[in-house]
């Protein structure tokens, strides 16, 4: 079938992989920086600028490659724009097909990419935790042992009300999924945490000294380690309270929901 773009559109960042479809193997990944999250007004209207810099960013990654097929999802920045409808309009204008997807979907995906990692691969027939936090949004997921979803929600902080809790601006924002989590496996006994996310890679990287995102993928991340951006200190939150609220291991995984729109699409 050849070669395949997909674009996931973040609050943060708009990331990109190049995939060979027949293998399912992602040949080489792009990531630029959008902020699309902190380009929202008050009145819920995201900047139309900023949204044609991303769409260029796509352009240019597209031209790269050739021009070869692809696909752009939209995640909860782009849900949260009350001009989501033109915005689609504006990248169909450029050739572009976005999906915004919502909760639900973003969770779905996660879940399916999940499935091929590392982690859960060397560790089968065991249930487990999946959070993925994104810029804005965390998805929560318990898994059984069967792979049969015990419990989802999606949670309304990210990287950035994290930033601002460590700043001193927000109350606690992870206390809802932790008290949520902790109610949940009182029925399902999970064995171990996924973890995926730029805040945990990010967290990962600079406490485990690792220079490449891949390099993270599948390794275990302890509370306390060391972090000197604030978006490795947002992950360091989020391991300790998982780490040390929830007393499961923290595995990082850099399978996002790429990974999961390709697998669906082009089989596993």
């Amino acid at each position: 079938m050849g070669n395949f773009l997909i674009f996931d559109i973040g609050s943060n960042a708009t990331k990109a992989s190049l995939v060979e479809t027949d293998t399912r193997d992602f040949l080489k990944n792009w990531r630029v920086e959008t902020k699309l999250g902190r380009h929202i007004g008050t009145d819920g209207v995201m900047s139309l600028d900023a949204v044609r810099f991303n769409i260029a960013a796509v352009l240019d990654i597209v031209s790269a490659c050739g021009g070869v097929a692809c696909r752009c999802i939209g995640t909860e920045a782009l849900r949260r724009a009350a001009n989501g409808a033109e915005i689609v309009s504006m990248f169909a204008d450029a050739g572009l097909t976005l999906e915004i997807l919502s909760a639900s979907r973003e969770a779905e995906l996660e879940r399916i990419a999940i499935r091929h990692s590392s982690v859960v691969l060397a560790r089968p027939g065991e249930a487990y935790v999946l959070i993925d936090s994104g810029g804005s949004s965390t998805e929560c997921s318990i898994i059984r042992a069967d792979g049969s979803v015990a419990y989802a929600e999606s949670f309304g902080f990210g990287q950035h009300r994290l930033i601002d809790m460590l700043q001193g601006a927000s109350e606690d924002v992870c206390a809802e999924m932790i008290g949520a989590l902790e109610r949940e496996l009182g029925c399902v006994r999970a064995a171990f945490v996924v973890a995926a996310g730029s805040s945990f890679t990010t967290y990962a990287m600079e406490s485990l000294g690792v220079s490449a995102p891949g390099g993270v993928e599948g390794l275990s991340v302890l509370a306390c380690g060391a972090a000197e951006s604030l978006a490795a200190q947002a992950g360091r939150v989020l391991v300790n309270d998982l780490s040390e609220r929830l007393g499961l291991p923290v595995y990082v995984s850099t399978f996002g929901i790429r990974h999961g729109w390709i697998f669906e699409h082009f089989g596993a």
